[in-house]
């Protein structure tokens, strides 16, 4: 990867991130706010040089990073929520009025 445009003062600036995923989430007004956003990010030459996950929950702007076996934690919460939704969704056909 080149990184001859960035204007960097310090080698430590230099930064990678992947692509972001995120869930996109339909608003009343119908607008869609994407949340959950997720992304591999690495600081190669930063003292804490180690990739992470970043998570930004609420598109904020403000990230939470997660370590391997954290971020593994994380989308098993993640994939159990799904599932309590999934039962959450079981219930509308019997509970017509």
């Amino acid at each position: 990867m080149d990184h001859s445009a960035q204007d960097l003062a310090f080698l430590e600036d230099l930064s990678h991130a992947g692509e972001a995923v995120t869930l996109p989430v339909r608003q009343f007004d119908g607008s869609v706010e994407k949340v959950l956003a997720a992304q591999v990010v690495q600081w190669p030459f930063a003292r804490e040089s180690e990739p992470y996950l970043s998570v930004d929950a609420d598109g904020s702007g403000e990230c939470n990073q997660y370590a391997e076996p954290a971020a593994l934690a994380f989308a098993d919460q993640l994939v159990a929520h799904a599932e309590r939704i999934r039962c959450e969704v079981g219930k509308l056909g019997g509970a017509r009025a």
